[in-house]
């Protein structure tokens, strides 16, 4: 069986008879209404925890209304954080991969032409070695 809302229905109507007076804003309103609650006594980190549950329960007093109930949440679509293109692959990584693959081909011609320069000292090598012997 659901609680029965005890001092969330008070503060809401103490910060309404705050904000219509129109001398404060909501987030003092909050903050009055808290020190009240809890008295000359509290530390400010008290009175901060109150005043966040007070505007919490403020602004859900204000969405169920006048005694209906609170509708639910629904989720808002969200914006894609980069192009997807590709087989869902974001355009970063696809720009990231290709180039890895520039720096892997350049990688393979240059081993190959090392690969090639090898070859060639060792034929040098072996005709050194044969004219030597």
């Amino acid at each position: 069986m659901p609680r029965t809302a005890s001092e969330g229905p008070a503060n809401h109507a103490r910060v309404t008879e705050l904000l219509a007076s129109g001398d404060v804003k909501k987030s003092e309103a909050f903050m009055q209404v808290a020190r009240e609650a809890l008295g000359a006594g509290a530390s400010e980190d008290d009175v901060l925890k109150k005043a966040r549950s007070i505007s919490t329960n403020f602004y859900r007093i204000e969405r169920e209304g006048n005694g209906g109930e609170s509708k639910p949440k629904v989720a808002k679509p969200r914006k894609a954080k980069a192009e997807v293109v590709n087989g869902g692959y974001t355009s970063d990584v696809l720009s990231t991969l290709g180039q890895a693959e520039s720096a892997v081909k350049a990688a393979i011609s240059q081993a190959r032409e090392q690969a090639a320069e090898l070859d060639k000292l060792r034929a040098f090598k072996a005709k050194v070695d044969a004219l030597t012997s």
